[in-house]
């Protein structure tokens, strides 16, 4: 079990000004320093699965009496130490007399703890055990306030039937007064966040198969219309001794370089497109290789099947219907 005082991903966690020891403070109301951070308690890296990169996560030793600690993320670690090994390193928050209040002891991955497509920010994290004894009462005030933990992790081996009510059960055994708001999986939390990017995706998809379906419809109209328009031409071909097979392939040859035509200026632009689209969704690629390799053959498909029926019917011709023709 394993708590901490937000949820991951809930945005809710907690920002403030840091101070590195030995470095000079940051100007007045300059953003540059800010750092986001949660308390959480023993064993909270393990329960929802964060790699720690450098050092070690919280111990039930980090107690009240010993050496306040903290671990921080990647992305701190590179932000306020040059060579990215705070390990031993100080730094405090709150004023620039704090700097050496902390004691950095271990550094995990970058981890989202906000929107899927927003930039990760320095983060660190204190264990819900120690405290901060400060001489001013504001600061005293708000270090009460963030000792409140309001969010429990539990790590279980697959699913649990009747999970819930035991949990509450052993809450309701501790502090009747405990109230548990809501019961998520952690999975489930995760894909909640992703609901919109999904059905974005979705929509997305079904577009794409229309545009596929209405490309094939026009790649079949454009080719029966040219057929029509060079009736006369494979009426005088054939009586000229061009036989069925040639006229065949004549018209399957037109209508597979408008197919490579529109590839050529297609597959750029997809390219493109994809960029912008991967800015705002998240985790996906530019492009897709697989993708645009089956996209690329149905429009083959669709190209020849929407060519073979006006070019059949162009090898099928009378030599002496089409020279009338007009």
């Amino acid at each position: 079990m394993s708590f901490s005082l937000y949820s991951p991903m809930e945005g809710d966690n907690w920002g403030e000004t840091v101070f590195v020891e030995g470095q000079a403070p940051p100007p007045p109301d300059s953003d540059v320093n800010n750092a986001s951070w949660l308390r959480v308690s023993a064993g909270y890296f393990e329960t929802l699965g964060t790699k720690i990169i450098q050092g070690r996560s919280f111990r039930e030793e980090d107690s009240p009496t010993s050496q306040p600690v903290a671990v921080v993320n990647q992305t701190f670690a590179k932000r306020f130490f040059k060579d990215g090994n705070p390990i031993g390193q100080h730094f405090g928050d709150l004023d620039m007399k704090h700097a050496g209040l902390f004691e950095i002891v271990g550094v995990t991955e970058d981890t989202q703890y906000r929107e899927p497509t927003r930039k990760i920010p320095p983060m660190f994290f204190l264990p819900a055990m120690q405290r901060v004894v400060y001489d001013d009462p504001r600061f005293l005030t708000f270090e009460d306030r963030n000792h409140y933990l309001d969010a429990i992790e539990l790590k279980t081996r697959g699913s649990v039937p009747g999970l819930e009510p035991q949990v509450r059960s052993a809450l309701a055994g501790v502090n009747p007064d405990l109230a548990i708001i809501d019961f998520t999986a952690f999975a489930k939390q995760v894909d909640d966040n992703f609901t919109q990017q999904a059905m974005i995706a979705k929509l997305t998809s079904l577009f794409g198969f229309l545009a596929l379906v209405l490309a094939s419809v026009g790649l079949y109209g454009v080719t029966a219309y040219t057929v029509e328009r060079r009736t006369n031409e494979i009426g005088i071909r054939m009586a000229l001794g061009a036989g069925r097979l040639n006229v065949l392939k004549l018209v399957l040859r037109g209508a597979l370089l408008q197919m490579a035509i529109g590839l050529v200026i297609g597959i750029p632009i997809t390219i493109a497109a994809g960029r912008a689209m991967s800015a705002q969704l998240f985790g996906v690629k530019p492009y897709d290789p697989r993708i645009l390799l089956l996209t690329t053959a149905a429009l083959v498909v669709a190209a020849f099947l929407a060519a073979v029926i006006p070019a059949r019917r162009a090898a099928t011709l009378d030599p002496i219907r089409a020279l009338r023709s007009e």
